[in-house]
C-alpha cells in the first residue's frame, strides 16, 4: 500500500492478487523460479482478468522472483503493458522481493517496521525486530525497489529520533 497509495479497484486487484500469488513458485529449484512464476502466472487459467492484466502479474512475479524484465525473454510480454503500468510491475515485483525477505517465516510487516514513500525517498523504519532481520541482502533489495520507484533508499531505526 505504501508503495503505490490510492489506486482505482482495477489495479488494487491486481496488487492484492500478485501479494497472493507471490509464493507461486517457492517449490521450483531457485534458477527457474522467475521463469516458472512468470509462465505459471500468464498461462493459468484465471477468469476476470485480460491479457494486458496477466502480463501485469507475471512480470511483477518474475520480478519478485529476481528476474530482469529487460531480458529478451521478457520482451514479448512488455509489449502488452504502457510504460507506466510496466513500471509498476517491475515496483511490484521488487516490493514484493523485499518483503519476502523481511517476512518470510509469515510475520507481518507491521512487527518488523513500516514502509514510507515521500517525493525523494523510500524509508524503511525498522523495529527492535527487523533491525535483527536487516542484512545486506535486505538493503540490496531496499535499494532495488527505490530505483524502480525513482527515490533513494533511507532506513530509520524506529527506537531513535530522525535527524
Amino acid at each position: 500500500q505504501p508503495v503505490f497509495g490510492d489506486v482505482n479497484i482495477e489495479k488494487s486487484r491486481l496488487l492484492r492478487a500478485a501479494c497472493i500469488l507471490g509464493d507461486v513458485a517457492w517449490r521450483t529449484h531457485p534458477g527457474y523460479r522467475a521463469d516458472e512464476a512468470r509462465t505459471h502466472v500468464i498461462r493459468a487459467p484465471f477468469t476476470g482478468i485480460d491479457h494486458p492484466g496477466r502480463v501485469f502479474l507475471g512480470l511483477a512475479l518474475y520480478v519478485r522472483y529476481g528476474g530482469d524484465p529487460g531480458d529478451q525473454t521478457s520482451m514479448p510480454y512488455r509489449r502488452l503493458l504502457d510504460e507506466p503500468t510496466l513500471k509498476d510491475a517491475i515496483s511490484l515485483g521488487a516490493g514484493l522481493r523485499l518483503a519476502s525477505s523481511l517476512a518470510a517465516d509469515g510475520n507481518q510487516l507491521a512487527r518488523i517496521g513500516n514502509l514510507r514513500v515521500d517525493r525523494k525517498y523510500l524509508t524503511l523504519s525498522l523495529s527492535e525486530k527487523g533491525r535483527v532481520l536487516f542484512s545486506d541482502l535486505v538493503s540490496r533489495r531496499l535499494q532495488t525497489l527505490a530505483q524502480a520507484l525513482g527515490r533513494r533508499a533511507h532506513v530509520v531505526d524506529e527506537d531513535l529520533p530522525v535527524t
